[in-house]
């Protein structure tokens, strides 16, 4: 069962926030790909919440999108092994 689209505004202007990726992330052969994830405090039986400062509770990161592993210089030196989940 997939989730319904919710929206949140931080500007004023709306955006529809799904549970799937806006964009495919590629994967290029033996690069990782770094992210950083923000964590806010949302109440899902609200039609619309705020992403600001007020409402993140953490920052996890960097991390590499496809191998899972937390950023170091040795990781980043070393080719990413791919996407574990596959």
């Amino acid at each position: 069962m997939t989730e319904p689209e919710r929206r949140y505004t931080e500007t004023g202007e709306y955006q529809v926030i799904g549970n799937r990726p806006h964009r495919e992330v590629p994967q290029a052969d033996g690069e990782h790909t770094w992210v950083v994830m923000p964590a806010y405090l949302v109440n899902p039986t609200v039609e619309q919440g705020v992403l600001d400062r007020e409402n993140l509770l953490y920052v996890t990161g960097p991390f590499c999108y496809w191998c899972e592993e937390p950023f170091s210089k040795e990781l980043a030196a070393r080719p990413c092994p791919g996407d574990v989940s596959a």
